[in-house]
């Protein structure tokens, strides 16, 4: 549904490429630099809060109170997001693509069946949580070292207590959905997903930052499902030929988790739940619908595509 990027590129602008850098050598690096900088820049986003807060003292005794104050790293979090994930991806991208190019390349337009497309990854989004209930079951199979278990085992309960609290609903959302959605889709599905593809092709690229995507999450016991989630984004980005489909199957994927938490707890954090098998008729149901689906996606897209052509 849009033109050959690499076609209307030109390799002697960008710094990386004057240089010699392989596009999936640029993605690695960025990769590694925004997370050290995401994780440091929480950190001290947190202890600035904390610094201003008047519910903690700022001593020892204070950060060791931090890891309580889930409002308060919360924020740091979503500060930390919109700053190195977003902020500093579209940044560093200079060093990739030429300005002129620059919202082309991170895909950020909607061409014709964009809207179709969006409505249509918002369903898939929905119709695949029993198959991700699946994977995140055999997920759970495979063995995870013990101290990986008790770290993600305190994510979840700051999550917990976020989702099941006395936050505004809202509030909750834009931490969990909103932010996260567009900050972690320009990222990868904006910027990573590019450079994958100009080294290595549309598949290889899909796989790839799919699996990045579910390992950036620190959760080895959901990074299969992560995994396929950040795949099926990138699929309907190129599809598309927009951010704009991945932005809100993202969004509605993760405020559905808010909202059934904050309205179904016992569904989201009971044990028994989170472990047990999905229903097989459950999953068959949402192979067949998610199908259609994705085939409904491919026949408006080449339908776009031919018009263009057509043109």
């Amino acid at each position: 549904m849009e033109p050959d990027y690499q076609s209307q590129y030109r390799p002697d602008q960008p710094w990386f490429d004057r240089n010699g850098f392989a596009p999936w050598t640029v993605a690695f690096i960025w990769i590694i630099i925004t997370f050290i900088l995401f994780q440091m820049g929480g950190a001290v986003f947190a202890v600035i809060g904390m610094m201003i807060s008047p519910n903690i003292e700022f001593s020892l005794e204070g950060l060791e109170q931090l890891s309580g104050e889930v409002g308060i790293l919360f924020w740091a979090n979503t500060v930390s997001q919109v700053l190195f994930l977003a902020i500093g991806t579209w940044i560093f991208a200079r060093l990739s693509v030429d300005v002129s190019q620059r919202a082309n390349f991170f895909r950020m337009k909607s061409p014709k069946g964009t809207m179709e497309i969006t409505v249509l990854t918002v369903l898939i989004t929905l119709a695949i949580q029993p198959m991700v209930w699946l994977l995140s079951w055999l997920n759970m199979q495979l063995p995870v070292p013990e101290t990986l278990v008790a770290f993600e085992q305190g994510q979840m309960e700051m999550i917990e207590q976020i989702l099941t609290g006395d936050y505004l609903i809202m509030l909750t959302i834009m931490h969990v959905a909103m932010v996260p959605a567009i900050c972690e889709e320009i990222m990868y599905r904006g910027y990573i997903l590019r450079l994958f593809e100009r080294s290595w092709g549309i598949w290889a690229a899909i796989i790839v930052s799919g699996l990045i995507f579910g390992l950036y999450h620190l959760r080895l016991t959901q990074v299969i499902p992560l995994a396929v989630i950040g795949m099926v984004l990138a699929w309907v980005t190129i599809k598309s030929g927009s951010l704009i489909p991945a932005i809100f199957g993202h969004f509605v994927n993760n405020a559905g988790s808010v909202i059934v938490a904050h309205m179904r707890p016992d569904l989201m954090f009971e044990e028994e739940i989170t472990t047990e098998l999905p229903s097989l008729w459950l999953v068959l149901v949402s192979a067949v619908v998610s199908f259609i689906l994705f085939k409904a996606v491919i026949q408006i897209a080449n339908m776009y595509q031919q018009n263009q052509e057509a043109v």
